[in-house]
């Protein structure tokens, strides 16, 4: 939920830190801090967004081979200056920045007060700078209950930097005569593609020529790994916004996603011995678990779809299968989810979007979706390559071929962005929307919903259609608009839920297909796709619904990479 940075090598660290956190902004922005070590220890920090808080702070001024930085989204303290990381030891000679939740921060800060220390922010990080004091790397991760990412630099070894990961994604970046540290590959991508991704319990340290790694458990023999990402790809090449140019990479992550996976024939043999298959997910890739439950229910398989926090009441047995579909791969409620599955004997199918990610480490077969970086907070193109990879799954068990035509029918949807921007135009200033469908239509609705009220702060609700008629009618008056995915399964009574919005004067946005005239009568816009099956319609339904709560979002004057309160990879449960 926060990004960390490390650097030690042969050039000056701070401008390198620096210009690894913009790029890691898109975990946390609402502070922002930079230690480095030359003549000696060095911190510049303060709350606020990378931009502006580098505008007011010279970080580069900072001199020295050997830094950590933090680009914060608040868990733990109100985000404010002396809350922001770096967090010191006493002697202000010791720096950490941490992402994760100590969850017995309380019981070792009343000791440690106990013995002297002062305390000088709200954090739960502080304990560790105080611990490090007194105490080894290891012993200290021994005193710590709950989840870390941990890097710290220590003013008596200067080209030396610690770090420990539990639960919370790590990964070292690794260059001649220089190294890197983060939590998330795009932080160092322009610098080397060479990664050793750390496991639960690993911890260690790095300088500019070697890195050590140990395990708390067990076994630390991490091999280096080689990431295909290009480093351009986490650039907005021109666009206003990433979420503008990751969904426009839709269609190129539909290529590489499908030639990737062209033959998912093991895993669709492995889905036929189970009797019963869980999705779980959350947030977004819980909406495309909704999809992949009513795919395979429609071919008489028995599923069900739960979302990960609320996994814990879920009976499980060692006959089930769980498919766990998590956009990073490091999701917490997905990964507890994960966790109780496996204790009850459950057999693991992951579906994410990082390579070597603890998601897929802990699974028993994965699939991995070739959607490249993604940089805004909200999920679009890897939204898309979930359901895709689903898709194919789907069509697989049942010895169909798939759709080969789905990345051009989805560069024709992007060619309809000035008519869904005419449509956000009309609906920008409004209090309420709703998003109402049938079938794979409801977590399609689901979703544009939930993108629409995370970016734009739009009220905005997903629901059957059907229960339209049980509660929300109430809330529908003129003007109001309802945004409505039609599939061609289950036409007819959606249309009828259409008219029932339409007869209180409802504003009713219809995502609908070439030749589909009826939909004209009760619509008051429509936007069509290119025609094809029930269960494409999705693929390419959702590039409308991200565009027009993009659109939404930028006619407001907000951002929609950075929506408030919200980080992309969620890691604390």
């Amino acid at each position: 939920m926060c990004g960390i940075i490390g650097y030690t090598g042969n050039r000056n660290a701070s401008g390198l830190l620096l210009n690894s956190l913009k790029r890691l902004e898109y975990r946390g922005y609402d502070s922002i801090g930079i230690a480095v070590v030359g003549e000696g220890l060095e911190i510049l920090k303060d709350k606020g967004e990378v931009s502006e808080v580098s505008n007011a702070l010279d970080f580069t001024s900072l001199e020295g081979k050997s830094g950590i930085g933090h680009t914060r989204w608040a868990t733990h303290g109100a985000p404010t200056k002396e809350n922001a990381h770096p967090l010191t030891d006493c002697s202000g000679k010791i720096a950490v920045v941490h992402n994760g939740i100590i969850e017995n921060y309380s019981e070792l800060k009343n000791e440690l007060e106990k013995k002297g220390h002062k305390f000088k922010s709200e954090t739960d990080t502080e304990v560790i700078a105080h611990i490090l004091e007194d105490h080894s790397l290891k012993e200290t991760l021994e005193m710590l209950r709950g989840s870390y990412a941990i890097v710290a630099i220590k003013e008596a070894e200067p080209g030396k930097l610690l770090f420990a990961r539990n639960k919370s994604p790590l990964i070292i970046g690794l260059k001649d005569e220089e190294n890197f540290i983060a939590s998330d590959i795009p932080a160092f991508l322009k610098e080397t593609n060479k990664v050793v991704i750390l496991e639960n319990g690993d911890y260690g340290y790095i300088t500019e020529n070697s890195y050590e790694i140990r395990n708390l458990k067990g076994s630390a023999d991490r091999k280096v790994q080689e990431i295909n990402w290009d480093a351009e790809a986490a650039e907005k090449e021109g666009y206003d916004y990433f979420a503008l140019k990751e969904i426009n990479e839709i269609p190129r992550t539909t290529e590489d996603t499908m030639k990737a996976l062209e033959d998912l024939t093991p895993v669709a043999e492995e889905i036929r011995k189970y009797s019963r298959i869980m999705f779980t997910g959350c947030g977004t890739s819980y909406h495309a678990a909704l999809y992949g439950k009513y795919l395979f229910n429609s071919i008489g398989i028995r599923t069900e779809a739960v979302i990960g926090s609320e996994f814990a009441s879920v009976k499980i047995g060692k006959d089930d299968l769980v498919i766990a579909i998590s956009q990073s791969g490091e999701t917490a409620d997905t990964l507890s989810a994960v966790e109780k599955a496996k204790q009850e004997g459950a057999k693991i199918l992951s579906i994410s979007n990082v390579l070597g990610s603890s998601l897929e480490r802990e699974a028993d077969f994965s699939i991995h979706t070739l959607a490249g970086p993604e940089i805004a907070v909200i999920a679009t193109k890897t939204f898309s390559a979930q359901m895709l990879s689903l898709y194919l799954l789907y069509k697989m068990i049942k010895g169909e071929s798939p759709e080969t035509g789905l990345a051009k029918m989805q560069r024709t949807v992007l060619e309809l962005e000035p008519e869904i921007r005419k449509i956000a135009e009309k609906i920008q200033e409004k209090e309420n929307a709703y998003f109402i469908g049938r079938g794979l239509g409801y977590p399609l609705a689901m979703e544009g919903a939930l993108k629409l009220k995370e970016i734009s702060y739009m009220h905005a609700e997903g629901m059957p259609a059907g229960e339209l008629k049980h509660g929300t009618l109430s809330l529908i008056e003129k003007g109001t608009p309802v945004i409505v995915p039609l599939l061609p399964k289950m036409y007819d009574k959606t249309i009828s839920n259409m008219e029932e919005v339409r007869a209180r004067g409802g504003l009713i946005l219809a995502l609908s297909w070439e030749g589909d005239e009826k939909v004209s009568n009760v619509a008051s816009e429509v936007l069509r796709v290119p025609k094809t099956g029930n269960e494409e319609y999705p693929l390419l339904y959702i590039l409308i619904l991200q565009l027009l709560a993009y659109h939404v979002t930028v006619l407001r004057g907000l951002s929609p990479d950075k929506p408030r309160n919200l980080a992309k990879c969620v890691t604390v449960e």
